[in-house]
């Protein structure tokens, strides 16, 4: 499977998305701090993350980009790919269980 730069790039997006999401980060803005996860509405959530996705992803997707733009041929760049999503799969596993050994 040969995924494109962008579509490479959605796909962390969307993981990191959702990872952060589950995770329960709180709200940021002022009024909004105080707020507890069972008083935000989805809206709020979606909003959370959009603005933790953009200071998080920017430095990850161009490192990203970066060692991708090395690699020469199809095959390596296929391995790339490949080699990337199994290990972002394996780290956010390995973040969550450790979360939730500490919570």
């Amino acid at each position: 499977m040969i995924v494109s730069k962008q579509e490479l790039t959605q796909l962390v997006k969307e993981e990191l998305a959702r990872t952060l999401k589950e995770a329960g980060f709180g709200l940021f803005d002022k009024g909004t701090m105080s707020m507890k996860p069972s008083q935000m509405t989805q809206e709020d959530e979606d909003l959370e993350v959009q603005r933790v996705l953009k200071d998080v992803l920017p430095p990850l997707i161009k490192a990203i980009d970066v060692a991708y733009d090395k690699i020469r041929g199809d095959k390596a760049r296929e391995v790339f790919e490949d080699f990337l999503v199994q290990n972002i799969n394996l780290y956010v596993k390995t973040w969550r269980e450790e979360r939730e050994g500490v919570e």
